[in-house]
């Protein structure tokens, strides 16, 4: 059991480094010279306005991390109720292996319901504070 922990949070603490590393890539990216002759070209002036109001603020880049976030944490406890299944199965019928396939599943599904919850009261303060 605590090797599938561990695998589960290697793997997360993977995920989470990897978004946080990728996303001030969202944050600072730079002026490309080709949008801006585009721009230049649509407008008709310098400094055209199309590329006004496209950076991307902040609540974009909290709901793209909480969506890899939770795509992740969901799959993980999907992947871990598959596991208490197995520890069920294959158990025969000693009390200790079904008591371990119990507490596995039963973390699982915590553990969705609260990335489930995270979501929305996220989503909801998000949403509030425009």
């Amino acid at each position: 059991m605590k090797k599938y922990i561990t695998g589960i949070l290697i793997a997360l603490s993977l995920v989470v480094g990897l978004v946080a590393y990728s996303a001030p890539a969202y944050a600072a990216s730079p002026i490309d010279p080709a949008k801006t002759a585009v721009c230049d070209g649509v407008s008709g002036q310098t400094g055209g306005s199309c590329g006004k109001g496209s950076s991307v603020d902040l609540a974009t880049i909290i709901k793209a991390i909480l969506t890899v976030l939770s795509i992740v944490a969901g799959l993980l406890s999907v992947i871990m109720i598959v596991v208490a299944g197995f520890k069920y199965t294959t158990s025969r019928g000693e009390a200790a292996a079904i008591g371990s396939a119990k507490n596995t599943l039963t973390y699982a599904i915590v553990g969705l319901v609260v990335v489930v919850m995270a979501q929305f009261i996220v989503r909801f303060v998000l949403t509030s504070v425009k």
